[in-house]
C-alpha cells in the first residue's frame, strides 16, 4: 500500500492572503458570472466529522442542482475514512441517509453524484478544453486540521472559496480571528485521490480502490490490462454520451473505494472478488463485446445500486 508522510487527519494546512487573492482572482477570471464563495456553518463541520470514528476527513465536493442555473453550485460535505493513518487517497463513507450540502440540506448517493455530474458537465461546458474525467470535484481536508481551522477562528461559519491552480479547481477555506481573515488550503484534489487511474499513472492502493481493477486482477493476474481496456474504451467512447451516463460514471468512482476497502478487510477476499468477477464483470463485458451499450448501462446501474444497499450504513447523529 502506498503510504503518505503526512497523516490522512492532518491534510491542510494555513496560506497567505497573497496566495488567496491570486488564485481566488484566478477562477472568477476563468469561470466568470458564476458564484465562487460559499457559507458553511461550523457546527454542521463538526456534524459530519463527528458521524463516525471512521470518519477520517471531509471532501468538500462541488455539485449543481439545477443545470440550467450555473448558479445553484451546492458545496457537499462528504465524510471521508481511509486505508490506514498514512493512506494517500481517502474513500467516501456509504451513508444510508445522504449527505449535506451547505445550506443543510440532504442528498441520497444517487442525487449527490447527480449533482457533481451537472457540476462537471458546466464546468466543461465553459472551457471545452478539459477533459470530463480529469474536472475537479472536489477538495479534502483531514479531520484534525479542519477541528484547528474551527478551534483557531471566531464567529459560527466559515467561507468556502474557490480557487484555480493548474486547471484544478481548489477550496479555499476562510476564518475569522480578532478582525483578520485565516485562510486553509493544500487539501487533496478529486481526482486524482477519489477515483481509478491506470497502474501506470498512480501507485498500489488507488488502483485497488477500483472494484473492477481488483476483480479482474484476482483472474487475469497477468493479462488485466487487456481485459481492463475494454471497459476503459466503453467509459471514455460511450458511458458519457448516453443519457445519464455521467451520473453513473461519477456513482461508480464515488462508491467503488468504500466497496474495494471493506472487501479487502474481509478474511473472504478471494472469494468476494471471484464472485463479483463471475456475476457482475462476466456478464457485463459480454454485453460490452456484443455492442449492446443501452444493455450494459442499465446492467451497471442495477449492479451499483445494488452495491449501495448492500454496502451503505446507517449513522445516529447527535
Amino acid at each position: 500500500m502506498k503510504q503518505s508522510k503526512l497523516k490522512v487527519s492532518e491534510v491542510g494546512q494555513y496560506v497567505s492572503q497573497k496566495y488567496f487573492d491570486q488564485h481566488t482572482n484566478c477562477y472568477k477570471e476563468t469561470f466568470p458570472s458564476t458564484a465562487s464563495s460559499f457559507v458553511i456553518p461550523k457546527s454542521l463541520i463538526e456534524k459530519v466529522i463527528n458521524l463516525s470514528p471512521e470518519v477520517k476527513g471531509i471532501r468538500f465536493m462541488y455539485g449543481l442542482a439545477d443545470h440550467l442555473n450555473p448558479n445553484s453550485i451546492r458545496i457537499l460535505l462528504i465524510p471521508c475514512s481511509a486505508r490506514s493513518e498514512y493512506s494517500v487517497g481517502n474513500q467516501a463513507i456509504l451513508i444510508k441517509q445522504g449527505y449535506y450540502d451547505h445550506l443543510g440540506e440532504k442528498h441520497s448517493t444517487l442525487r449527490t453524484c447527480e449533482l457533481i455530474s451537472s457540476f462537471v458537465n458546466d464546468i466543461k461546458k465553459r472551457d471545452q478544453g478539459l477533459n470530463y474525467k480529469e474536472i475537479t470535484r472536489g477538495g479534502f481536508f483531514g479531520k484534525k486540521k479542519l477541528l484547528e481551522f474551527i478551534k483557531d477562528s471566531q464567529g459560527d461559519q466559515i467561507t468556502l472559496h474557490f480557487s484555480y491552480k493548474e486547471e484544478i479547481i481548489h477550496p479555499i477555506l476562510e476564518f475569522q480571528k480578532e478582525n483578520n481573515s485565516l485562510f486553509g488550503n493544500w487539501a487533496q484534489p478529486c481526482p486524482p485521490l477519489c477515483k481509478e487511474k491506470s497502474e501506470t499513472e498512480i501507485g498500489e492502493e488507488e488502483n485497488d480502490d477500483c472494484l473492477a481493477t481488483a476483480a479482474v486482477s484476482k483472474i487475469h493476474q497477468h493479462s488485466s490490462e487487456k481485459v481492463l481496456d475494454l471497459y476503459r474504451v466503453f467509459r471514455d467512447n460511450k458511458l458519457l454520451d448516453m443519457k445519464d451516463g455521467a451520473i453513473y460514471y461519477e456513482l461508480y468512482y464515488f462508491i467503488s473505494p468504500y466497496v474495494s476497502g471493506f472487501i479487502d478487510q474481509q478474511t473472504n477476499k478471494t472469494d468476494l472478488l471471484k464472485s463479483i468477477y463471475l456475476d457482475k464483470i462476466t456478464p457485463f463485458h459480454h454485453l460490452l463485446t456484443e455492442h449492446k451499450y443501452e444493455e450494459a448501462l442499465a446492467f451497471l446501474k442495477e449492479t451499483l445500486s445494488e452495491w449501495v444497499g448492500n454496502y451503505q450504513v446507517e449513522m445516529i447523529e447527535s
